[in-house]
């Protein structure tokens, strides 16, 4: 450093040297701890250029230090190199151009955050700078164009986005160029970097179909030759090197059909993998080392090996460090351990994954990237609560099953949760800012620069004690004070070994139960119409697996039927399923609620479940008669934590006065709609009636945040098998899912989607975001709602709802869940004389069943034409009453 002054410059340079001497012997722990005096002493004196070679020696030691928080180390060392960066003179090219090259290396390898925008982010200012550096002719910038190159092919196989072959072979092209600067003799750390990443870019191809593995195979034996010279500096490039070779040829194990080649490739790649694993590398790097060594134990047959080794890969890194490496090592210890039926062990290894997991689905801030990797991971969390109910841990079981459930919902029900107060304790600035945020994310929940800013302010409040988790999941006292003892919360989870029934109590405690159907056996029930018990459930899973539907059975279907399909009948499809719901799911959950002393329940069913009639469901013992209908008030919440976001929101608004905001028939062709919406609005003493033309979403958005009561007489769209298209018709159109979540429902006591299919929901990938109408209402804000779960009857739909909202009108004190039950107990035995009375007093009905009559198209399951008896009950099948549910409170 010459130049600086004799005193306070001489001492500067000396602390400069000194943090030199220590990055070169990897003391990166005190590199961090004494760059502070020297930069404040730099700054002190004006020195921005000393400042900045500061920095950067501060930035390199954090990203590579053991100590400390990984994420938050890297986040760290960003900064530092954009402080440098900004202290650096354009003018001072070589300086400019290798701290923008700093900054993108350190994004590209940033754990906080959007991974996606990370990298992005990365690739701009690489692809910036390669730009900048196409002509230049300095040794030193042909060095960093080198490293530019080789860096920007890393990130390129990071990348999710764009076409995977044209990613590779751009990458290959990078190192390549860069390789046509870099020699062993030169640099060969730098040779071997870039390589290493000319292997993987290959690799990668050959994968596609685009060359071959043997190619990669000789580039890292080309590196390894070398091994010598480059372990003297970086250890960790060999090991890289060794890791991947290994990786290639387990890859030619599996298209390997000679036995002794097989076993030749394993020998071969264990001793590698034991020779990389020899030296001192970073702990993630080792953990990698672990898990592949696993898998070549796995292959040779030797899964108590494999055991200890995932085990000690697991135990190395905090879920936090390395999210995504440490979710696939404990997923695959977990599964390992829960095939072994060690309960325990897998229990462990699960509580592991799902913290690791949970990090990495939360992280995109786009929900779509989100919900790709929740796919990735579709059903983890629901066979993870398996294992710890039989490892004894059915609280965790209850938590590993709702964090897997409507994770979107959850998001925007956050500022509804208990840990809301906290915050407001521990930072009220941060609190303001969450609900600021988070109400301008809802009426734009398409602008990134809001979800970037929502993201950055959900990280500093996890930096506050207590709320490290805070957006990541639920906590289990939440669910309990959802419960109570006449209806307490029960999960229905179906896995490969079997039912997981979980009774979350008041007091705490749990009560679990594991019923014998499985997975399997529900989705070939409810998906495929048959009896699980007399087909080959093997031969149909195969099917499955290589991506074919059976259609077997599509006649009968429930799926098919529910989803609108005009081939199926609902009523067949219903008298196929129902007996054998009421053998495996109706006798032992009716005997579940029974021992428990309550005759009501709000249950929260997984995977196909959610989407059937649990009220139904007949009882088949010789003790009992009629369906669970007649013994229990059954109330269907998307997850544990909205139905507790519902109770309190029902709290918060009893004192409203009632008034009621409809639409009905706005496209014109249900007439029965308006009928039904004319006699509701006659319960209430103040109504607003949106009829036809006027049943606009601009006007439902204008007049819903003053209703304590919304009621929606429309045609609905939905379907089981894709969520395209879902939502309700409207006067002016098709209203999103989206939409529907962005009304602003704040006195809103209850919320009817009088409408077909809507309560259906997605179940051809199992997300179990349980997302339908009736769910975007309630994340509207509504503190209930009633929704369909197939295509109804509009003319059925008018009485259900008519006697609906007269019984919750005649008691405030009745609960929408129990009004539906008495409604839909009246509508099935209501006989043909007792109908008639019913309707000449409410001349609207009247009107609309004479209209049907005289076009002959008489609603339900008639006796004489134009007649009426006692011994005849229209709307006795579970296909005109049971349709609707309730969720909330």
């Amino acid at each position: 450093m010459a130049g600086l002054g004799r005193d306070t410059g001489d001492r500067l340079a000396t602390m400069i040297d000194e943090l030199g001497r220590l990055s070169a012997l990897g003391r990166w722990d005190e590199v961090v701890d004494t760059a502070g005096p020297a930069l404040e002493l730099a700054r002190s004196i004006g020195r921005d250029d000393a400042a900045a070679v500061v920095l950067e020696l501060l930035a390199a030691a954090s990203l590579r230090r053991e100590q400390g928080h990984r994420a938050d180390n890297i986040d760290k060392a960003i900064t530092a190199y954009q402080d440098a960066l900004a202290l650096t003179d354009e003018s001072d090219r070589p300086a400019w151009f290798n701290r923008v090259a700093n900054v993108a290396i350190a994004y590209g390898q940033r754990i906080h955050g959007d991974p996606r925008e990370n990298l992005t982010k990365a690739e701009q200012l690489l692809r910036n700078l390669l730009n900048d550096l196409h002509t230049v002719q300095d040794q030193g910038l042909l060095d960093l164009r080198s490293n530019v190159q080789t860096n920007l092919a890393v990130l390129l196989g990071l990348k999710l986005e764009g076409d995977e072959v044209e990613r590779a072979t751009e990458a290959r092209m990078l190192c390549e160029h860069a390789l046509s600067h870099r020699t062993p003799e030169r640099n060969v750390i730098d040779w071997a970097y870039s390589q290493i990443n000319l292997a993987v870019a290959i690799e990668a191809a050959a994968a596609l179909g685009v060359g071959e593995l043997r190619e990669a195979e000789e580039v890292y034996e080309e590196v390894l030759v070398r091994s010598r010279d480059v372990e003297v500096t970086d250890a960790t490039l060999t090991a890289t090197a060794r890791l991947n070779l290994a990786n290639v040829l387990l890859k030619q194990v599996e298209t390997s059909d000679v036995a002794g080649a097989r076993n030749s490739l394993l020998d071969r790649a264990a001793d590698i993998l034991a020779a990389a694993s020899s030296g001192d590398q970073d702990r993630i790097l080792r953990a990698r080392i672990l898990r592949r060594a696993a898998t070549v134990e796995h292959r040779r047959g030797r899964q108590g090996e494999r055991a200890a080794l995932l085990d000690e890969a697991v135990n190395l890194v905090k879920p936090s460090e390395a999210p995504t490496e440490v979710a696939s090592a404990a997923l695959e210890l977990a599964f390992l351990h829960h095939d072994d039926e060690d309960w325990v062990a897998s229990a462990d290894a699960f509580a592991q994954a799902l913290e690791a997991i949970d990090l990495v689905i939360e992280a995109p801030i786009r929900r779509e990237h989100r919900e790709d990797l929740a796919r990735d991971r579709a059903r983890v969390h629901r066979w993870a609560a398996y294992a710890f109910a039989r490892a004894g841990r059915p609280r965790d079981a209850v938590v590993a099953i709702e964090n897997g459930r409507t994770r979107d919902l959850r998001r925007q029900l956050q500022l509804e949760n208990e840990q809301i107060s906290l915050l407001a304790e521990l930072s009220p600035g941060l609190a303001a800012e969450l609900r600021s945020l988070t109400s301008r994310r809802v009426l734009a929940p398409d602008d990134e620069n809001l979800a970037a800013e929502l993201a950055a302010t959900t990280l500093a409040i996890r930096e506050l004690p207590g709320l490290e988790r805070f957006g990541l999941g639920v906590r289990f006292e939440d669910l309990a004070a959802a419960s109570s003892p006449d209806k307490p919360l029960v999960y229905i989870n179906p896995t490969p070994h079997g039912t997981v029934t979980l009774l979350v109590r008041s007091d705490g405690t749990v009560v679990h139960q594991i019923w014998a159907v499985t997975s399997r056996e529900v989705a070939v029930a409810v998906l495929l119409g048959l009896d699980p018990d007399a087909v080959d459930l093997d031969g149909i899973s195969e099917q499955w697996e290589e991506n074919e539907i059976p259609t077997v059975g599509a006649s009968t279907s429930f799926a098919f039927a529910a989803g609108g399909s005009n081939e199926t009948d609902i009523a067949g499809s219903l008298d196929t399923l129902l007996p054998w719901l009421g053998r495996t799911v109706g006798e032992p959950l009716a005997d579940l609620l029974t021992a428990e002393g309550t005759r009501a329940a709000a249950i929260v069913s997984s995977g196909p479940l959610a989407s059937v009639p649990l009220a139904a469901i007949p009882r088949t013992s010789a003790t009992s008669a009629g369906s669970l209908l007649d013994e229990f008030t059954l109330s269907a919440p998307p997850s544990g934590s909205a139905h507790s976001a519902t109770l309190r929101r029902a709290a918060r608004r009893q004192d409203f006065p009632p008034a009621l905001l409809a639409v009905a028939d706005p496209t014109h062709d249900l007439a029965a709609a308006r009928g039904e919406v004319q006699v509701i609005a006659g319960t209430f003493p103040d109504s607003r009636v949106l009829i036809g033309d006027d049943g606009t979403m601009t006007a439902l958005d204008e007049h819903a945040p003053e209703a304590t009561h919304l009621h929606l007489a429309c045609h609905g769209q939905g379907g089981l098998l894709g969520r395209d298209g879902f939502g309700l018709h409207l006067a002016d159109g098709l209203v999103s899912l989206d939409a529907l979540s962005r009304l602003r429902l704040e006195r809103c006591r209850l919320a009817v989607a009088s409408a077909c299919q809507s309560a259906t929901i997605d179940l051809s990938d199992e997300l179990e975001e349980a997302i339908s109408v009736g769910v975007a209402l309630l994340a509207g804000g509504a503190a209930s709602a009633i929704a369909s779960l197939w295509p109804v009857d509009d003319f059925a739909t008018s009485l259900l709802m008519s006697r609906l909202y007269e019984r919750l009108r005649g008691d405030a004190r009745v609960e929408p869940d129990t009004a539906l039950r008495e409604a839909q107990v009246w509508l099935r035995d209501l006989d043909e004389v007792s109908e008639h009375a019913y309707i000449d007093a409410r001349p609207a009905l009247r009107r609309q069943l004479d209209e049907r009559v005289a076009r002959g198209e008489p609603p339900g399951r008639r006796g004489v034409p134009g007649g009426a008896s006692r011994s005849v009950r229209p709307y006795a099948h579970p296909d005109y009453w049971a349709a609707f549910i309730a969720m909330g409170s």
